[in-house]
């Protein structure tokens, strides 16, 4: 560690000193007085030197690998090292000591690997295996890997101290095993595998999913990069931990190595403690992927906000290959902040595969993920067409949740678009759950705007507002325990479809009241339903049918009833009548009435011997149905029934749970 307290430098006044680097004081103040902050000069105080000074030349044909590394060598720790407009050619890895600040005069600043070099050297690289690096800034300047070279085999790989090949080979900057390194305003173009790479000298692998490598990167600051063209991964982090990468924009990898999946960015195996803000992506397989192989520790405490993602197959991919069942001992905490997914596309990359384009989102594998502020689009509201327009998406579900994803909140998610898809929202059955949903928005969607499916898990929406153009669709499908909380659906030919245990429907639960003023007596009603009562004052749901009597079940759940009737004994006989709920469940209908072979319920009401007597009974039950149950009032076995009148009834009928 530089002794900075030795070299007589003034420690900057954090709040005073315009040091051009975000300010975050941390508890290594002692020796880098901030992370992500470190001075022009980093210890010396010298002043600048230039490139030039020590031979380079910069006219895009003069190899300057010697004179730009004998500067590095040369001035670490001494004062910043300037590289002035111009292109230099190099011929091997430029290698970054501890100590250096790096500096450019913009883009047209550009160190670029002579064109017959093989692809496996790297242009520019920190540390290695057993060789630490640390106090670094590399700004303002271009980094040309030359796409010349991908057709060039060979070139230097590393080995590793197993034999082995360490993974820091292939890249436009490779940050390696190093610690408080800065990039700012730095353009990668054109890696054979990645452009910009946050690593450990090895990505290790084995079948459980937890071993690291022991020499990561800590501390690395990426900040205002761009990066394009790599043949897999743009901007990507492997075994490594404390990133923060800041303001980036990533567009249009080749996919001329991965031509199956090369993405913009990706926070990938054995990475930990991320922090990606304002970033954007443009046109690559995924915008954003957060993945572990099934060989590896999956990326954990994540968080990102602020993130754009523009004409990709994907918008964002969060999983654990292999660990489908939510089994991965690393997959967790996730947390996806204002993001917007917009016009996916097919991509076809230089390696000639064409990936048409999926779904927007997806979560799967991963425990305890929160996404919040979510906008997913087609290309609805690009009306400057500043983007490509939308390809027609294959995959089912635009924001899909599944394969062992547990603990999931989403808050504020806003779908537009996509109505000749079949599905907004998609919670599949390999979902393990619970899933809550609260806020949720589908404007001119899909056929099923909002879809859970399986019985496996719980979960629940609410505050949704959904409207469409699909009369024969479907604004909500859920099944098994997802509860169904207030909202609107509009545009739809079923509001909400369920197939499900319990949990209730809509802006109100379902219930009903009906009211019967007008005398009846036993015509029409004998063998029969009550019905056509005088007054329905509630039908919330729209269970209740007047003409018949019955009341279907639109949700699953758990079900109260209560009857008030008044009759009227004309003749003063002993009179006595037949009267019990008829339910009709899942095929079976039960008569709730005590008798030797009825379920008990409740028991046949007997006058008494007295003409002219009033008798008011009441009656309750409670019932457990699934959707589409039928229940009713059913009437049969009036005795005397001449002179048995009914006065007034009240039938009501509420959902509970």
């Amino acid at each position: 560690m530089t002794d900075f307290k030795g070299g007589g430098i003034t420690p900057p006044d954090y709040d005073k000193d315009d040091i051009n680097f975000v300010s975050q004081k941390t508890e290594f103040t002692d020796d880098v007085y901030v992370y992500g902050k470190l001075y022009a000069n980093l210890v010396g105080g010298q002043p600048d030197v230039n490139i030039k000074d020590f031979g380079a030349v910069g006219d895009g044909v003069n190899d300057d690998t010697e004179a730009i590394q004998k500067a590095l060598n040369q001035f670490q720790g001494k004062g910043r090292i300037n590289i002035p407009e111009g292109t230099f050619i190099v011929s091997s890895t430029i290698i970054i000591p501890s100590n250096t600040h790096l500096s450019g005069e913009g883009k047209d600043s550009v160190i670029k690997m002579k064109h017959n070099v093989g692809r496996n050297t790297s242009l520019m690289r920190t540390g290695e295996r057993g060789i630490k690096k640390e106090n670094i800034v590399l700004e303002n300047f271009t980094l040309d890997f030359n796409r010349d070279r991908w057709t060039i085999s060979g070139g230097e790989t590393l080995k590793d101290n197993d034999g082995g090949d360490q993974d820091n080979d292939e890249t436009t900057l490779s940050i390696c095993f190093s610690e408080y390194v800065l990039v700012k305003n730095v353009r990668c173009i054109d890696g054979y595998k990645h452009n910009i790479d946050v690593c450990a000298p090895r990505n290790p692998e084995n079948n459980n999913g937890s071993t690291y490598d022991s020499e990561p990167s800590r501390y690395i600051t990426l900040e205002n990069c761009f990066t394009s063209g790599s043949g897999d991964d743009n901007l990507t982090t492997h075994f490594s931990s404390d990133i923060l990468i800041k303001g980036c924009r990533s567009i249009n990898p080749s996919g001329v190595r991965v031509p199956q999946n090369c993405n913009c960015f990706e926070i990938d195996d054995g990475s930990r403690n991320v922090t990606m803000i304002n970033c954007t992506a443009i046109g690559g397989h995924k915008g954003l992927q957060i993945k572990g192989h099934d060989y590896a520790p999956a990326p954990y405490n994540v968080t990102v906000d602020d993130f754009k993602t523009y004409n990709n197959t994907t918008g964002v991919d969060v999983k654990h290959m292999g660990f489908d069942t939510g089994n991965s001992p690393t997959a967790r905490n996730v947390n996806l902040t204002n993001i917007s997914v917009v016009a996916p596309r097919d991509f076809t990359s230089e390696g000639g595969v064409t990936e048409q384009a999926q779904r927007p989102f997806r979560i799967s594998s991963y425990r305890d993920v929160k996404l919040v502020n979510i906008y997913v689009s087609d290309d609805t509201v690009d009306k400057a067409d500043d983007f490509s327009a939308s390809s027609t998406t294959r995959a089912r579900g635009m924001v899909r949740v599944m394969e062992g994803a547990s603990n999931v909140l989403v808050k504020n998610l806003n779908i537009v678009g996509f109505a000749a898809t079949s599905e907004g929202f998609w919670s599949s059955t390999s979902t393990k759950g619970p899933l809550i949903v609260d806020g949720f928005s589908s404007t001119d969607g899909p056929e099923k705007a909002f879809r859970c499916t399986g019985t496996g898990y719980t979960g629940s929406i609410s505050h949704y507002m959904i409207s469409g153009n699909q009369s024969s669709g479907e604004g909500i499908d859920v099944e098994g325990g997802i509860e169904v909380g207030r909202g609107i659906v509009t545009g739809y030919g079923t509001s909400i479809e369920r197939t499900a245990n319990h949990g209730y429907l809509g802006s109100e639960k379902p219930a009903f009241l009906a009211e019967l003023t007008t005398t009846q007596t036993t015509s029409g009603n004998t063998n029969a339903f009550l019905r056509n009562f005088d007054t329905v004052r509630y039908n919330f749901g729209n269970g209740w049918n007047n003409a018949t009597g019955i009341f279907t079940a639109p949700v699953a759940g758990l079900y109260k009833f209560n009857i008030d009737m008044t009759f009227i004994n004309g003749d003063g006989n002993d009179d006595s009548f037949g009267v019990y709920w008829r339910v009709e469940n899942n095929s079976n209908y039960y008569e709730r009435v005590h008798s030797s072979n009825r379920d008990f319920h409740v028991i046949n009401p007997r006058f008494l011997s007295t003409a002219d007597e009033e008798c008011n009974f009441c009656f309750n039950t409670v019932e457990r149905l699934d959707r589409g149950a039928t229940v009713g009032w059913y009437q049969t076995d009036w005795a005397n029934s001449s002179t048995v009148e009914l006065h007034y009834a009240t039938i009501t009928g509420f959902l509970l749970s």
